[in-house]
């Protein structure tokens, strides 16, 4: 078995194959037009990254954007939706946040290609810019993802309304998580 990595530069032949990978799992009451997204395409804060399986089919998918912490407080309090968190702009005055968007495995021989990938793009523009992230946050869209951030020691901070249904706001903080530690530099 093969695993081709796709990064986010060579991301754009792939979005065919992409959305309905990611319509797969996320259900239709979720924001997933890629015009929605529009800000977050332009930023060089948006990291993606993509596993292709040997027959071509995506094995694995995951993105990250560096927002602000105005963000985070936002997105917490329920005055903005996912899609209208705002990137990072380079240049900007603060410390930067990592929201994680997406994490999607299919083949799970796949996921530590896929997170090296990602982190080491993280890596790469966290030093060029020389930026401090802080913390990392996420929305538990499944059971299955609240356990999996529990277990890598992110807590529940809010709950985020889509709809009907309300899903865990994660957060850990990145100086007392030792996984975090170890892929995202502390500058």
């Amino acid at each position: 078995m093969s695993v081709k990595v796709i990064k986010t530069a060579d991301r754009k032949p792939y979005r065919n194959l992409y959305y309905p990978f990611q319509e797969k799992y996320f259900s239709r009451d979720f924001v997933l037009d890629p015009k929605a997204y529009a800000s977050w395409s332009d930023s060089p804060f948006l990291f993606v990254s993509l596993t292709v399986n040997d027959n071509g089919s995506i094995g694995s998918y995951a993105s990250m954007v560096l927002t602000s912490k105005n963000s985070y407080e936002k997105l917490l309090l329920g005055e903005i939706q996912d899609h209208e968190i705002l990137p990072f702009q380079p240049g900007e005055y603060g410390i930067p946040y990592l929201y994680w968007d997406t994490f999607i495995v299919e083949n799970r021989a796949h996921s530590p290609y896929l997170i090296k990938s990602i982190f080491n793009e993280l890596e790469t523009t966290v030093r060029k810019w020389e930026l401090l992230v802080t913390h990392v946050y996420s929305i538990a869209f499944t059971p299955a993802a609240a356990r999996l951030m529990r277990r890598y020691f992110f807590v529940q901070a809010g709950v985020y309304k889509q709809g009907e249904k309300e899903y865990p706001i994660m957060i850990s903080k990145v100086a007392d998580n030792p996984y975090l530690r170890a892929f995202i530099p502390q500058i």
